[in-house]
């Protein structure tokens, strides 16, 4: 019988993965001097939500992503995970506590650009996503769209609880007018004005149970194409699912 499982798929994604050229690592924790997106964009200022400054990052509540490129180790890409535990996701985010920690306290709350019932109800054992790299010649293999589905199979092992896996993304609407090409997490809300002026915060989210229907749905294509280069499984997978792109909720 065939195992559709968190732990199958990423099996499966690794081993496609890596006869396509490519290595993935998962790092646990945070390691100082060692973290993936400071390695490739060294001059970068880490988002808030993964920054040490206002958040405890270790141990058993974050972990990185990250794939290399045979040959030269080059790193290609990677993405941060980090476990919230919250009564209430929204409330949280527009009180800035879960970018800010405890310094939120200090600062004026956010302006929600609709009322806070018009977003989803989020609580509980959510995974956020942050600290997101792709190298710009692999965007055509679709390097994004392998990672941020093993990161939520990754997620779901890690957190058996959890809830939903959501990402923050800031400034103007990109990716053909959705922000940051989230196409794993299917909804995408105006969360609130950002800086510069003119700019904005968004909130995407996709449900566990949606996410391990996914899961299920994206093996099945993965084992049809064993051998298959990735950008060719991608642009089948797109192809399928001409539909799988999220949607902006303003």
């Amino acid at each position: 019988m065939l195992q559709r499982t968190p732990e199958a798929f990423v099996d499966k994604c690794r081993s496609l993965l890596m006869d396509s050229g490519y290595t993935v690592a998962l790092c646990p924790g945070w390691l100082e001097g060692e973290v993936p997106l400071l390695q490739v964009c060294p001059a970068t200022a880490l988002e808030p939500e993964i920054n040490p400054a206002f958040h405890d990052l270790t141990g058993f509540n974050v972990f990185w992503l990250s794939v290399t490129r045979h040959g030269d180790d080059h790193l290609v890409g990677c993405l941060c995970v980090r476990m919230i535990d919250t009564s209430d996701l929204i409330e949280d985010l527009r009180t800035n506590k879960t970018t800010y920690g405890s310094e939120a306290d200090a600062m004026e709350p956010l302006y929600l650009a609709m009322e806070q019932t018009h977003y989803p109800k989020l609580s509980g054992t959510i995974a956020l996503v942050s600290g997101r790299y792709v190298a710009p010649e692999e965007a055509p293999n679709g390097l994004h769209w392998f990672m941020d589905r093993i990161a939520g199979a990754l997620a779901s092992e890690q957190w058996p609880d959890l809830q939903a896996m959501c990402a923050i993304s800031r400034g103007d609407l990109q990716f053909e007018g959705l922000p940051g090409e989230q196409s794993y997490l299917p909804a995408t809300f105006v969360l609130a004005e950002g800086s510069p002026p003119g700019s904005k915060i968004y909130l995407s989210c996709i449900p566990a149970p949606d996410m391990l229907l996914r899961v299920a749905e994206d093996l099945a294509l993965i084992e049809m194409n064993v051998g298959t280069p990735i950008g060719e499984v991608y642009r089948d997978a797109v192809r399928r699912v001409p539909n799988d792109a999220a949607v902006l909720v303003t």
